[in-house]
């Protein structure tokens, strides 16, 4: 499996075969190390991204949070430190 990014999220999924192809030709890059540095995601990022930020630094939200809502518990945590 090929591990991607897309270049405009920042997503990094892995894919192979017709799937890695389709996305290779629909706005996704191949990842290199650089891409591991986590950090805080892009803000039009999805849910995920937000969620496994937000993960990262212990920030708690609801089991359904939006990504919005995810976004908005780690701006306010951030803004305490």
């Amino acid at each position: 499996m090929t591990r991607l990014k897309n270049r405009e999220t920042g997503t990094v999924v892995h894919a192979d075969g017709d799937l890695e192809a389709k996305l290779l030709g629909g706005g996704y890059r191949p990842a290199d190390e650089s891409d591991d540095e986590g950090g805080r995601p892009r803000g039009n990022a999805g849910r995920e991204a937000w969620a496994e930020y937000a993960d990262s630094l212990g920030v708690e939200y609801a089991e359904d949070a939006k990504r919005e809502d995810i976004k908005a518990a780690v701006d306010a945590v951030e803004a305490t430190e």
